[in-house]
């Protein structure tokens, strides 16, 4: 049995009724973790996590196990971060599995016939959202109701009118506590996203889906002919608020210094009117080696496929 499998049957509603918290009919309630005059807490059922957004409260969001975690003592948070050890996230899991009534991880059909969820006829696991552009639609309505999220973009020097949500951890728990940027397809279509953790963590601070395609902001215009490859997304949204330069200049992001793929390749090798590329990179001995490589990947593949002399960069 996985972690998974217990987050899959034991429902977010059923744990908050074991502990005596009560949720309206809108899915809200009155926050266990600070005192809460007007109910803060909203339980999503669809994703089975829950949220505070109180900006009293340092809960932030979470699933079953993380609430147990909390609740019990078992671990704390800390800028956004589950912290505890080893042993507190595994006294989270065994709390779990005892409301489930489990017993033997091995055997979960053993243990109290009196759990909150029958493990024989539990649900199907949830499934995961796939229509990016309504998701994505949900999480820019979050920007402003997030007060670490605002503060990200005004340190960034980014504008709220940017393409441009955040996660709380609502949906895609890979992204939770992210600056969320559109990745769109050829057609303009939102395809799969990119999360940018606000949390502080630099050991952590880039997430993509599993199943990550398409380009930021987009596919570059047929009649581009000065482009700006940038080392990551949120430098190309850096650019974008300069309007000398989105009015000049088409801005398209790699995905790091090893982040040109062959999505990107196809993408510039269709560009027929193309008399320039600018590489935006870190000056660091990883950027500039990548301008260096793709530098000479893209001149002679691009020169191939447009059978012209080679363009100025």
């Amino acid at each position: 049995m996985t972690i998974e499998y217990i987050k899959d049957r034991l429902t977010i509603e059923a744990v908050l009724k074991h502990y005596g918290i009560e949720v309206d009919k809108n899915g809200m309630a009155r926050c266990p973790f600070h005192d809460d005059k007007k109910p803060s807490f909203k339980v999503y059922r669809d994703t089975n996590t829950w949220c505070c957004f109180s900006g009293n409260c340092d809960a932030e969001t979470g699933d079953v196990i993380e609430f147990i975690g909390l609740k019990e003592g078992f671990i704390s948070r800390l800028s956004g971060a589950v912290v505890g050890c080893k042993e507190g996230k595994y006294r989270a899991i065994l709390k779990a599995k005892e409301l489930l009534g489990l017993g033997d991880l091995g055997n979960p059909n053993e243990g109290n016939q009196n759990s909150l969820v029958n493990p024989v006829s539990a649900s199907p696991p949830l499934k995961r959202e796939s229509n990016y552009s309504e998701t994505f639609e949900k999480l820019r309505q979050n920007i402003n109701r997030s007060n670490r999220a605002k503060k990200y973009l005004k340190e960034r020097g980014l504008s709220l009118g940017l393409e441009v949500g955040y996660n709380s951890g609502t949906v895609f728990s890979k992204l939770k506590s992210c600056i969320v940027f559109p990745l769109k397809d050829e057609a303009g279509n939102i395809v799969s996203l990119y999360g940018r953790s606000v949390t502080g963590d630099p050991e952590r601070r880039h997430f993509y889906l599993t199943d990550r395609k398409g380009l930021y902001p987009n596919y570059p215009s047929p009649e581009t002919k000065k482009l700006i490859l940038t080392e990551s997304i949120i430098d190309a949204a850096t650019l974008l608020t300069i309007t000398e330069v989105a009015e000049k200049y088409t801005v398209l992001a790699l995905f790091g210094t090893m982040g040109l793929t062959t999505e990107h390749r196809r993408a510039i090798n269709q560009l027929t009117q193309l008399e320039e590329i600018i590489f935006w990179m870190d000056g660091d001995e990883a950027g500039e080696q990548s301008v260096e490589r793709y530098a000479k990947q893209l001149r002679e593949t691009y020169d191939t496929n447009q059978q012209s002399s080679n363009p100025a960069w």
